[in-house]
């Protein structure tokens, strides 16, 4: 991914969700892997990590918002994630969509 990299090589990944402790959760995660700095603040070279408990209205204007703000990749990560859901979070411009 072209441009995700810092200077120490790691993946930028900024993590956001509708329940704070669902983001605390996957942040301390994917902070304990030695390929990813999660960061604050999302910017054209992070990639973006969208937490919700479905793929719904609240996640496909999340996908949509981190596009208009530059995100290049935006990754969606449901607990419950249907064919709907998925093809509506990849209407919106999500990369992915993972339950």
């Amino acid at each position: 991914m072209a441009g995700a990299a810092l200077a120490d090589g790691r993946i930028a990944a900024f993590v956001t969700a509708g329940e704070p402790l669902a983001r605390s959760a996957l942040a301390a995660q994917l902070r304990g892997r030695h390929d990813l700095a999660v960061v604050e603040d999302p910017r054209e070279e992070h990639v973006a990590v969208v937490v919700e408990d479905s793929v719904d209205e609240r996640a496909t204007t999340a996908v949509r918002a981190l596009l208009d703000r530059g995100v290049p990749h935006v990754l969606v990560v449901a607990t419950s994630a249907d064919e709907a859901g998925g093809l509506a979070a990849i209407g919106a411009g999500a990369s992915a969509v993972v339950r």
